[in-house]
């Protein structure tokens, strides 16, 4: 079983669950997730649920099956420096030791638990069909939001986004 933490806005949440299901499906077990950190976590609440996502909630006796093989700060500073040293088969735990790529994910083995952001398409990109019918609304618009995009789409529109996070 692969499970994904999710935390953060909903871009982030949308990586780390694609990122999490790719290998899933790569390794052909079943994907879970944790949204465990939401409890504490004060700039944003979880938002894939508005989506037609599939994975299930993983349950608090599953997450503290990967959560104790969580290394410590010494540890997580070692295997960030040294990563391409570091062997991913026998890896219960795996948080994501750098914000690009990492070509040895795919090694990591099919029971896993994922801390990072995954900020990649080439995480997901083989799962892309999965993932685009995934990342569509669970429900339809509403009346008022379906006027708004098309008083959007008969005009030359702009849209300003915010980080508030950092």
């Amino acid at each position: 079983m692969v499970i994904s933490q999710i935390i953060g806005g909903l871009g982030n949440q949308m990586f780390q669950y694609a990122a999490g299901k790719a290998l899933a499906e790569f390794k052909g077990v079943e994907f879970k997730i944790d949204i465990s950190s939401f409890e504490n976590y004060k700039l944003y609440g979880y938002d894939l649920g508005n989506l037609a996502v599939t994975a299930p909630v993983a349950s608090p006796e599953e997450i503290n099956k990967f959560v104790g093989s969580r290394p410590g700060k010494a540890l997580k500073f070692l295997e960030e420096k040294l990563d391409f040293l570091m062997p991913y088969g026998g890896r219960k735990f795996y948080f994501e030791p750098f914000f690009n790529f990492n070509r040895r994910f795919f090694r990591l083995p099919p029971n896993v638990y994922l801390e990072g952001y995954f900020q990649s398409e080439r995480y997901f990109k083989n799962i892309e069909a999965i993932t685009r019918k995934e990342f569509t609304l669970r429900e339809e618009a509403g009346e008022s939001y379906k006027a708004l995009a098309g008083n959007m789409s008969n005009t030359n529109s702009v849209s300003i986004h915010f980080r508030r996070g950092d």
